[in-house]
């Protein structure tokens, strides 16, 4: 399942003052390869829950992310087919913040409810507003929120491990009231299994100017402004 947007990515990261893209339209994580057959739902209680990711696996300084569109993949039970489930998901992406607790920093963007179903269901999704995974790590938080899952049936997320392109820590992240950071906690499975869900992240990898070249491409810009103004 994809949703289209349409976003102006290019022009997007000239007016946040970061470098024009060293590689377009790449995978920058990938925790697909290795399924470990499993699903997993925390269970009532829970508003929404996944997973911390990090971008840059090397740590290579110098460099900013800029997440397009997103892939994971659910297994819903009971819920119904495309004609007939009521159930749906929502994806929040928040940033990461290390002044604050447990790292996690504002909410970033959030999709429109979109469709789920029975069965094993990969979903693409193209963000509303691509955003910036910066630091050197390139770390941001997912979460996915089920709603309208009817009584009977139960819908989670699959499990992969290791990631093939980035990295993920071993525990996940859930919210008990959604988009309320008090209520934002870690968790593991409790075993030596890693709580790393199954998905791939598209984007750009983009250098980040130093000062003075970001200060000059400003300056140039107001330079240009006013002589047109002056024509």
């Amino acid at each position: 399942m994809k949703l289209g947007f349409g976003a102006a990515i290019v022009v997007l990261a000239s007016a946040n003052g970061f470098g024009q893209p060293v590689v377009a339209d790449t995978i920058l994580y990938s925790n697909s390869a290795n399924s470990t057959g499993q699903v997993f739902n925390p269970g009532a209680g829970v508003a929404e829950f996944g997973d911390q990711v990090n971008l840059n696996n090397a740590g290579v300084a110098g460099m900013s992310y800029l997440v397009k569109s997103f892939s994971f993949e659910t297994f819903g039970s009971g819920i119904g087919d495309s004609n007939t489930s009521p159930a749906t998901a929502i994806l929040r992406f928040y940033g990461a913040d290390s002044t604050q607790t447990l790292g996690l920093g504002a909410l970033e963007v959030k999709t429109f409810p979109f469709q789920v179903v029975d069965g094993f269901q990969t979903h693409t999704i193209d963000l509303p507003t691509p955003f910036y995974a910066i630091g050197d790590a390139g770390t941001f938080f997912w979460t996915v929120e089920f709603e309208n899952v009817p009584g009977a049936g139960s819908i989670g997320l699959t499990l992969a491990d290791p990631p093939t392109i980035g990295s993920s820590l071993s525990d996940f992240v859930q919210f008990t009231t959604a988009e309320d950071a008090s209520t934002f906690s870690l968790k593991t499975f409790g075993d030596s299994s890693n709580a790393n869900f199954t998905a791939t992240v598209f984007g750009d990898i983009v250098t980040i100017p130093e000062p003075g070249t970001a200060a000059l491409a400003l300056l140039g810009g107001f330079a240009l402004l006013g002589l047109r103004r002056k024509r």
